[in-house]
């Protein structure tokens, strides 16, 4: 855990560890809140189609605005940028609270805050995510890259397991004030690590050729662009099952709120697990061939996951108990359906190619192209993936339900696998 060595990043680090508990904690909520708005005519027939187009309002602002973020993010002081997205980003949660709390809210007013919430990430996460080479150094960068995984994935563990409670006994709004809150840890966090040192160019911002530039240079290292296609076909037929989980966990297992926290946070351990493989023991191998790997291991386990029957199994689970006034936190022993714990394996399998992947994209991007490079496969990852997978999926379930349109996500994944494994020496090759 070297890149911990560094002060301002273990800060940083502590700060996004709260934010995005708080994070996936809204998560899940909103996509339970949407079933909720959708159960009636007319939208109970197009539930999973919506589901999908939450997804979509929040990542289209990629579409538009990841490009021009990545020149931003090369052009100004990244941390500041991140200042004021993190702030709007907590105002957006403190909104869908308070619409919630006062029973105002409907179906548009998720449909909005959720754009309004992906204009802001799309300007986010350029920033961000280049700003840890310069909070530890090259060196030292995969170790960080891991652990900001790791970061994200360990909330996914938390998050959803904390909203899965919060929804079921004080509903939707309370987990939305809880997520603005949280996001007071990360702006505290950000005002009182130093400014990273950064290499900035004049401030006349040329948009058009500054992202032509940055398009010329992904489409002429093999490796970058290689890994760019990868990703955005992985992510979208790969990552957008959460889309349908919602509508797996009402319709196929027939359970409630806290079981669909149960699914997410599995997937959550899974990823974790993967950073913490990465972080620990990823530089002993080759990171192409973990790359590989890990696509394998996503793709063949969403086609187990859609194929496996509905049996269950003996599990322990956490209660909350409520005596004179007090939530009083139990064990107790139930059931789980055996598909819902290859969730596991989807999330450690995704986090090895995610993070592998982005470490060696940053590795190979220049000093003053890397917010531009990271704008990109930002566009890939959050701006092309999640609106054309999540409405793609949707689609499928509407019409053959949501076995086929996973077991289809997994088979498309896998093709794409074995695909660039024996196409791409760049890939097989990164060192």
């Amino acid at each position: 855990m070297r890149a911990f060595s560094y002060p301002d990043f273990l800060l940083y680090w502590v700060g996004m560890v709260i934010s995005f508990t708080g994070t996936w904690v809204q998560n899940l909520a909103l996509a339970w809140l949407t079933l909720d708005l959708t159960k009636r005519p007319p939208y109970v027939a197009h539930q999973a189609l919506l589901l999908g187009l939450v997804t979509a309002c929040s990542t289209v602002p990629f579409l538009l605005l990841a490009l021009p973020a990545g020149v931003l993010a090369d052009r100004f002081t990244k941390r500041k940028i991140t200042l004021i997205t993190q702030t709007l980003a907590m105002v957006q949660a403190a909104a869908l609270g308070m619409l919630a709390y006062y029973h105002l809210i409907q179906i548009w007013h998720v449909l909005a805050l959720a754009t309004f919430g992906g204009i802001v990430s799309a300007i986010d996460v350029p920033a961000r995510q280049s700003m840890t080479a310069e909070l530890v150094g090259k060196k030292d960068l995969m170790n960080a890259v891991a652990l900001g995984s790791l970061a994200f994935n360990g909330a996914r563990i938390i998050g959803p397991a904390i909203g899965g409670i919060l929804l079921y006994k004080y509903g939707a709004a309370m987990c939305f004030n809880v997520n603005a809150i949280s996001f007071i840890a990360a702006i505290i966090a950000l005002a009182l690590i130093q400014s990273p040192k950064q290499i900035l160019r004049p401030k006349e911002v040329r948009v058009l050729p500054e992202v032509v530039e940055g398009f010329r240079y992904v489409m002429s290292n093999t490796l970058v662009r290689d890994l760019m296609l990868m990703t955005v076909i992985i992510c979208v037929f790969g990552t957008q099952y959460g889309t349908v989980m919602p509508i797996w966990v009402k319709n196929v297992l027939h359970a409630d709120a806290s079981v669909l926290g149960l699914v997410m946070s599995l997937t959550g351990v899974g990823a974790a697990m993967g950073a913490i493989t990465v972080a620990t023991v990823g530089h002993k191998f080759r990171q192409g061939m973990i790359t590989l790997a890990g696509s394998s291991l996503l793709s063949v386990s969403l086609i187990v996951f859609a194929c496996t029957p509905r049996v269950s199994i003996p599990w322990f689970s956490f209660s909350l108990l409520p005596t004179r006034g007090m939530l009083i936190p139990l064990i107790e022993r139930t059931t789980i359906s055996l598909s819902v714990l290859v969730m596991i394996f989807v999330g450690f399998g995704m986090m090895l190619f995610l993070s592998v992947s982005n470490s060696l994209i940053q590795l190979a991007a220049p000093d003053v192209l890397r917010g531009r490079v990271i704008s990109i496969r930002s566009l890939m990852f959050m701006g092309i993936a999640p609106p054309v997978g999540g409405l793609l999926i949707g689609l499928l379930t509407d019409h053959s339900g949501p076995r086929t349109s996973v077991f289809v996500a997994g088979i498309v994944c896998l093709l794409t696998v074995m695909l660039f494994a024996s196409a791409s020496k760049a890939v097989r090759r990164a060192a």
